[in-house]
């Protein structure tokens, strides 16, 4: 009836199979956990009780699921009331469990599952069924609870007043039926009583309080020996605090106070934890502890009013209590497509994992966790399997950086100087080996030899260029010496050069730049001995201020 409840608190802990996202965008996911199917009915959601804190086993004991039936019913596949409602040990329906349901048609709808046995130190899984237009409902309070009191049935007959005062009825809040007390009495207030003997010493109250204005006061009794003896806790909406109402030999202690700011036509959760075994008794009020207190009276549970005006009680019921509660969340596969790259380059290895589930699947001949080159972007789709049968599917776009391949062109006035279709990020290559410091468009070949050029651009490098070969003989066969003489030419062993000035630099090269004899003349006149090359073409080339060239040939 409401939307702030205690096991908001309680139950925090969802279990998942969701693995933290690691270099990933635009991941997309497509679950189908639909084990088996219940014949006529269409839709199933799969709930994981966990018991794995608790060394003790529970037998006929009630768990809370927690699920959104707004939205199932606002696209059709629940009816409006909730009649096709049905929960299940097994996938196909053939083991059915006794179930119970509140507050349909919100995102928090309760439904109380009653596990005949739950397991120590162990997960169960439930299914929750849907979508049978035709299905009337079975939900049902008194097969859950061991006590209950929703009063839709308008029956009043189980329950005792206290005859001291006030007017206690049937009532409709929001088209629910209620139990309203109106005119409460001050002093020891009055008390309507449900049960005064649970038959347990150990026991959880739930139950749902509405004040109709401010000061208008009431609480949970969940201690009764009569109805001068008993204890119960109650709030006040005008002062904004919570008190102990605590009635011996017909004589009320209200020592006790804690703040809780409150306001009228607002639903409430009492919540206490009574454990008779250690003599003890908590006591919450939407989730927050106000008092723990000792134990007073023998076991009882029902309702409590005071000081004039009209409170309403709903959904009142008694369950069994265990030190660790099980929790219960939806079996949710969340499967995610994980990228060794994020922004991978072309040829780049990379390396695509599934997470979340047991086994994976990927499209376009990929393995799970086997390193590839990607060439070209692509979005992979991985599809996630649980041993269970469960599945989901992850996906993954890649883009890859494509750098594209430089063309090298040379100049028309000297086929030294190279340039690159890049204006930045060129690293030029000589015979395949790295230039180191060659990083600018334009490169001035030195030696003969096999140029190729990458260029570099977010960190990804293009393929390799098409080679130019440079020739620097060739580059300088137009710079003939003019002062330079050769003597014999062709020459067998010994040969005379003759130069216009002293302390010449020069050099004897091949046809493809390689340095064979390199010297000084120290006089215009030099013989060098060329007895040591094979018969061919050389070039002398000079360096005396202008760099040139002259060739002969070695027999």
């Amino acid at each position: 009836m409401k939307k702030n409840y205690f096991w908001n608190t309680l139950l925090k802990n969802k279990f998942s199979l969701s693995i933290l996202l690691l270099l990933l965008q635009n991941v997309v996911s497509a679950q189908f956990c639909k084990l088996c199917e219940m014949p006529n009915w269409t839709y199933q959601n799969v709930f994981v009780v966990d018991n794995s804190v608790n060394p003790d086993e529970l037998t006929d004991f009630p768990v809370q699921v927690r699920f959104n039936t707004k939205v199932l019913i606002e696209k059709g596949y629940m009816q409006a009331t909730g009649a096709d409602i049905r929960v299940s040990k097994k996938c196909d329906g053939s083991d059915p469990l006794e179930f119970w349901f509140d507050d349909l048609n919100t995102d928090e709808t309760k439904l109380w599952v009653k596990m005949p046995v739950v397991e120590a130190n162990k997960k169960d899984t439930i299914f929750v069924h849907y979508g049978n237009n035709s299905a009337s409902s079975l939900s049902s309070a008194s097969d859950v609870f061991t006590y209950h009191a929703d009063f839709e049935s308008g029956d009043l007959s189980d329950w005792s007043f206290d005859p001291d005062g006030g007017t206690w009825a049937l009532d409709v809040i929001d088209g629910e039926n209620v139990l309203s007390c109106t005119n409460p009495p001050s002093g020891n207030g009055t008390a309507a009583v449900l049960s005064t003997d649970l038959g347990v010493s150990d026991y959880i109250i739930e139950m749902e309080f509405y004040a109709f204005a401010d000061g208008n006061m009431g609480g949970v009794l969940y201690e009764h020996d009569d109805f001068d003896n008993y204890s119960s806790y109650h709030l006040m909406t005008g002062a904004d605090m919570t008190m102990s109402s605590i009635i011996t030999n017909n004589s009320p202690n209200y020592s006790l106070t804690e703040s809780f700011v409150s306001e009228p036509k607002v639903w409430y959760d009492w919540t206490v934890v009574r454990r008779g075994s250690d003599n003890s008794v908590d006591i919450y009020i939407d989730g927050q502890l106000q008092r723990t207190l000792p134990t007073s009276f023998t076991n009882g549970i029902g309702a409590w009013s005071y000081g004039g005006g009209v409170i309403y009680y709903d959904n009142i019921f008694v369950r069994k209590y265990s030190a660790n509660e099980p929790t219960v969340s939806e079996y949710s596969l969340d499967v995610v497509a994980n990228t060794s790259i994020a922004s991978p380059c072309k040829g780049d290895k990379i390396t695509l994992t599934g997470s979340g589930a047991d086994t994976y699947e990927w499209d376009n001949n990929i393995e799970d966790g086997v390193e590839f080159q990607i060439s070209a972007s692509q979005t992979y789709t991985v599809t996630g399997s649980l041993d269970n049968g469960c599945k989901d599917m992850g996906e993954i776009s890649l883009s890859v950086i494509e750098v594209s391949t430089p063309v090298i062109s040379q100049s028309t006035s000297d086929d030294r100087i190279l340039m690159s279709s890049s204006v930045e990020g060129n690293q030029w290559y000589l015979n395949n080996a790295k230039l180191d410091g060659a990083i600018e468009q334009s490169y001035t070949a030195q030696v003969s030899g096999q140029y190729t050029l990458k260029t570099t651009s977010q960190n990804c490098e293009s393929d390799e260029s098409e080679s130019v070969t440079v020739s620097i003989v060739t580059a300088l066969i137009d710079d003939r010496l003019s002062g330079v003489s050769i003597k014999p030419n062709p020459v067998l062993d010994v040969m005379s050069i003759s130069f216009e000035a002293e302390n010449v630099e020069y050099q004897i090269i091949d046809a493809v730049g390689t340095v064979l004899i390199s010297g000084t003349a120290p006089t215009k006149n030099h013989s060098v001995n060329v007895e040591s090359l094979h018969s061919g073409l050389y070039f002398i080339v000079v360096n005396d201020g202008m760099k040139g060239v002259q060739q002969f040939v070695k027999n």
